[in-house]
C-alpha cells in the first residue's frame, strides 16, 4: 500500500479499490450479514452490495456527505455488533487492536485488507503473529497492487 505522508488523513483513512472486494469474492463466499466497522466513504460496502450482500456499515464518524453509514460507532470502545462476518481496511495505526477486538466477537470470518509487509516484514510480522488465536487462517495475496486512494 503506498501512503502519500503530505496527505496523511488524521483518522488513517484511506480509500479501497472495489478489486480488492472483487478479489476477496472470487475466493471466500459469504452468507448472512457482513459488519464493516471501518467504512469510511463506503468503497467496501458498495462493492459488496453491489454482489447482493447485506452489509452494516459503522465507522468513528461520517467521512461523506455522499455515503450515509447505518451509525455512527466506535469499534475499539462500542459494543460489537451481531454480525456473521467482518470485513474492512482498519486503520493501520490501530491494526493490532482491530484485530484483537474483531476476534473478540463470534465470527464466522474476519476478513482484514492489509498490506502485505503485515505478514512479510520481521517486525510487522512478530507483531501480526505472536498472540495465539490472531494468526490468520489464511492469507491471501493480490497479484496486482492497487492503488489506495487517501481520503479526504
Amino acid at each position: 500500500m503506498g501512503r502519500c505522508k503530505n496527505r496523511a488523513h488524521p483518522d488513517d483513512l484511506f480509500r479501497t479499490s472495489s478489486n480488492f472486494v472483487e478479489a476477496l469474492l472470487s475466493v471466500e463466499s459469504f452468507i448472512g450479514l457482513i459488519w464493516e466497522p471501518a467504512a469510511g466513504h463506503g468503497d467496501i460496502v458498495k462493492a459488496l452490495e453491489a454482489k447482493n450482500h447485506i452489509v452494516v456499515a459503522t465507522d468513528i464518524r461520517r467521512h461523506s456527505k455522499a455515503f450515509v453509514l447505518n451509525r455512527k460507532h466506535d469499534f475499539l470502545k462500542d459494543q460489537l455488533f451481531e454480525a456473521a462476518y467482518i470485513v474492512t481496511n482498519p486503520p493501520f495505526k490501530h491494526l493490532e487492536a482491530f484485530m484483537a477486538r474483531a476476534l473478540e466477537g463470534c465470527y464466522d470470518k474476519v476478513c482484514l485488507l492489509v498490506r502485505a509487509n503485515v505478514i512479510t516484514d520481521g517486525e510487522e510480522r512478530s507483531r501480526f503473529f505472536r498472540t495465539p488465536g490472531q494468526c490468520p487462517e489464511t492469507v491471501y495475496f493480490m497479484p496486482q497492487r492497487y492503488v489506495y486512494r487517501a481520503g479526504k
